[in-house]
């Protein structure tokens, strides 16, 4: 893997790193500087490179490419090097072996650790796939990547950018309704020091007085002569439809499944509308 070699051999890169004072490090694996410093960097995926001008030109290999030349010589083409303990970072020259690309899967399968899953299933997933929706869907719906990121939180600025346009997680289907994301955006949202128990609480307390605000909005219409404060009313069972969510969120129940109970209870019970006699004698 070459990420940038500008058509030098990696043999040559070594030659290279020779020149400039660099030595393999016998306690740690890789390679230090000549001021003994640790050379090259981690990247995102585990793996570590190392880089160097020459003629202005940069160049930048692979650590553990570099630290197998160093030892035996260029790579033969379609070999590749593995690690035997799977820690990427570890480039001591024991660590490493020169394989064929099937050799190297196979040795992965062989010790358990070949993990197909993708989205929400993979070990690496940072996001849920309702988490990846909910971003789509308030980008869809005229956020901007900065809101979304602010939401998410900054450490994944960027990541927001990749997902919102379909370059990360391009097998979750799009949110259709707002309804679909609507228990994403509330489980995001929660205080999260919260024990289960107190998040319950906090549910039911919490529907207890907005249902409150929300009666105190109609008697003023109604017994006060206030106009009624539609905004304000909206605003409130918003807040109503929050801790519920909420609640549903935290015992574990589907919305869209209690939407469709009730509804084949109201349809058992009033199969032709509201009827006064079956309302007064309920078998259920």
């Amino acid at each position: 893997m070459n990420f940038n070699s500008k058509g030098m051999t990696c043999q040559e890169f070594v030659s290279l790193m020779k020149e400039r004072g660099y030595t393999y490090n016998e306690n740690g694996g890789g390679f230090l500087r000549k001021n003994g410093k640790r050379a090259g960097k981690t990247m995102r995926n585990g793996y570590r490179t190392i880089s160097l001008q020459k003629d202005h030109v940069g160049r930048t290999f692979c650590e553990h490419r570099c630290v197998w030349v160093w030892f035996n010589g260029e790579i033969p083409d379609g070999m590749v090097i593995n690690h035997l303990d799977f820690d990427r970072s570890n480039n001591r020259i024991e660590n490493l072996e020169l394989v064929t690309p099937t050799e190297n899967i196979r040795y992965t399968v062989s010790a358990g650790r070949f993990n197909p899953c993708r989205g929400e299933k993979s070990p690496r997933a940072k996001f849920t796939e309702k988490e990846v929706q909910m971003m789509r869907y308030l980008h869809d719906n005229g956020w901007s990547t900065e809101q979304i990121t602010q939401l998410m939180g900054e450490k994944w600025n960027g990541t927001v950018v990749r997902v919102v346009k379909g370059a990360r997680y391009g097998d979750v289907p799009s949110a259709s309704t707002v309804m679909s994301i609507y228990p994403a955006i509330v489980l995001h949202t929660i205080n999260k020091d919260l024990t289960e128990e107190q998040q319950i609480t906090n549910a039911i307390t919490g529907m207890c007085g907005e249902l409150g605000e929300v009666a105190d909005i109609i008697k003023k219409h109604l017994y006060q002569g206030h106009e009624l404060d539609e905004d304000h009313l909206i605003e409130e069972i918003g807040d109503l439809l929050y801790y519920v969510t909420l609640l549903m969120c935290i015992i574990d129940f589907n919305m869209a499944d209690t939407m469709f109970n009730n509804m084949d209870k109201l349809m058992r019970r009033y199969p032709n509308g509201f009827d006064p006699e079956r309302s007064i004698n309920m078998t259920e």
